[in-house]
């Protein structure tokens, strides 16, 4: 029987079994919330109900007890209104009463006068102190009832002021005492509305708790009942999957054996030839580098060798009204080993690399090594913007560009090294 074939059989049994487990235990867990949302949905509905009865019973009351003391306010001013109304009327009563005797008065010294112009004429002197004695029991009479008037007008005016400051206090005296049945009804509902809310609340929780406890009865049933199906389930997949165990092992044994048998034969005759490769080629390798160092002179390599030479790699670097730039040839296989340090009063360019060789004969051992270093450096003639540098890559081309700062500010000690 294939082992492959047995091994994935029994891998689709067991993916098979979990899944089943799986689906099993997420349909269960979905029944017991949604059955416990509903519960917990019915007493949300019904504490809201409940909440909401209570605010509109708090509502009507304040409603009704607002209405009452708006209506106490209206019928407080309406008989502080009609009181102004009483005492507006009679004071333009007395006004004009007043203004009628005035009138009367002016009548009949007017009458008086005329008939005393009429015999003036003929008896001046005789009824001359006569028309003074009257003229005094007439001011006399006039300024005796302009007294009594405003007396009776000021007597009405108190009194009516009294009335009014009677109405004010019994008016404020309802009010205070609607408010304070107001408030005490309130705070009555406030009560009992917490109470009943506190009592739902309660039983609500009761509720909530003995379906938690029922449903985690449930739940733990089904969990025992499943996990001794699982763990029978699992017991005889072991023992079948320790069988195919060990059958797969025997096999697998007897395999390796043959597999490693080929392939020490082959690692041996691989081995044999790269030993006899690697000599020729070290040998033949020797031989190239010492006929090429025999045929070359030692100055002629040096006028050559770049080892020897000043390094020049064309850096272009300008200036502009605004900032300096600088264009570097900086290829990518050299990216690390080449750096632009930026410096408040220059840029540098700056780069190091290193070679080495070595060959190896059967009585000797021949290795080189090289290192070179190279910088190039531009100066600025005003300070710089080290943070707003801009950098860009075109190929193997590097473009740099440094802003100016004010020409005039000092220059500092750091250094913005871009690599």
């Amino acid at each position: 029987m294939d082992t492959g074939k047995i091994r994935e059989n029994q891998n689709y049994e067991l993916s098979q079994l979990n899944k089943d487990y799986q689906k099993r235990k997420d349909k269960l867990v979905e029944q017991r919330e949604a059955e416990i949302n509903q519960v917990k949905k019915y007493y949300n509905e019904k504490e809201e109900g409940l909440r909401n009865q209570s605010e509109a019973a708090v509502s009507h009351i304040k409603g009704r007890t607002q209405a009452s003391i708006e209506q106490e306010k209206d019928q407080g001013q309406k008989n502080i209104e009609n009181t102004k109304k009483t005492l507006l009327s009679e004071k333009q009563i007395y006004e004009k009463n007043l203004k009628q005797q005035k009138l009367l008065q002016q009548e009949r010294l007017k009458q008086i006068n005329s008939n005393f112009e009429d015999q003036r004429q003929n008896t001046v002197e005789e009824y001359h102190g006569d028309i003074e004695k009257i003229q005094e029991s007439h001011n006399k009479t006039l300024k005796d009832s302009q007294d009594r008037y405003e007396k009776q007008i000021q007597k009405i005016h108190d009194t009516n002021q009294r009335n009014l400051t009677e109405t004010q206090s019994r008016g404020q005296n309802q009010v205070a005492k609607v408010s304070d049945t107001y408030r005490d009804q309130l705070e009555k509902i406030h009560n009992d509305a917490d109470r009943k809310i506190d009592h739902e609340k309660t039983r609500e929780n009761s509720t909530i708790n003995n379906l938690k406890t029922e449903n985690k009865k449930i739940l733990e049933r089904e969990h025992k009942s499943h996990s001794t199906q699982l763990e029978n389930e699992q017991t005889n997949f072991r023992k079948q999957y320790q069988d195919n165990k060990e059958h797969h092992k025997e096999e697998l044994t007897k395999q390796s054996q043959i597999f490693d048998e080929h392939r020490m034969g082959r690692q041996t005759q691989m081995e044999k030839s790269l030993k006899s490769q690697d000599h020729i080629f070290n040998r033949e390798l020797l031989k190239q580098k010492l006929d090429w160092a025999e045929k070359l002179e030692p100055f002629e390599s040096q006028k050559d060798d770049p080892f020897y030479k000043l390094i020049d790699r064309k850096s272009d670097f300008k200036e502009t009204d605004s900032s300096y730039i600088l264009k570097a040839y900086i290829p990518l296989y050299d990216k690390k080993t080449i750096q632009i340090n930026v410096q408040p009063d220059k840029v540098a360019i700056q780069g190091n690399r290193s070679y080495k060789d070595e060959t190896i004969d059967e009585n000797r051992k021949v290795s080189s090594q090289q290192f070179q270093s190279f910088r190039e450096e531009f100066p600025f003639e005003y300070p710089v913007v080290e943070k707003a540098i801009i950098q860009e890559r075109d190929g193997d081309f590097v473009t740099v560009t440094i802003p100016k700062m004010n020409p005039n500010q000092k220059k500092s000690s750091s250094d913005t090294n871009l690599g």
